[in-house]
C-alpha cells in the first residue's frame, strides 16, 4: 500500500446524522458553518479587550535602601567604634 492510497486527512467531510435521528451535542452555530479555531480565538480576543477594566493605580515606589555592601560596610563600621569605645 503507498501513501497514495490513504485519503487525504484534511478533506471536508460531514459528520453523519447520529442514528436514531437524535441531535448532535454542543452548542448551535451562529452562522451556516461552525468557527474555525482562528475565528474563534479572534472573536476570544476581541471580547477579552472589550471587556478590559482600567488598571488599577500602582501603588508609591518605596523608598531605596543602600546596597547589601553598603549595608554591611556601615554594619562593620558601627561595630568597630563601638568595640573601641570598651
Amino acid at each position: 500500500m503507498s501513501p497514495l492510497d490513504y485519503p487525504h486527512v484534511t478533506e471536508f467531510k460531514p459528520v453523519p446524522a447520529p442514528p436514531g435521528g437524535g441531535k448532535r451535542k454542543g452548542r448551535k452555530p451562529q452562522g451556516q458553518y461552525a468557527l474555525t479555531g482562528a475565528e474563534r480565538q479572534a472573536r476570544y480576543r476581541q471580547h477579552q479587550a472589550d471587556n478590559r477594566a482600567a488598571a488599577p493605580p500602582r501603588p508609591p515606589q518605596p523608598i531605596r535602601r543602600a546596597s547589601r555592601p553598603q549595608q554591611w560596610h556601615a554594619a562593620v563600621a558601627k561595630q568597630n567604634s563601638q568595640k573601641s569605645s570598651y
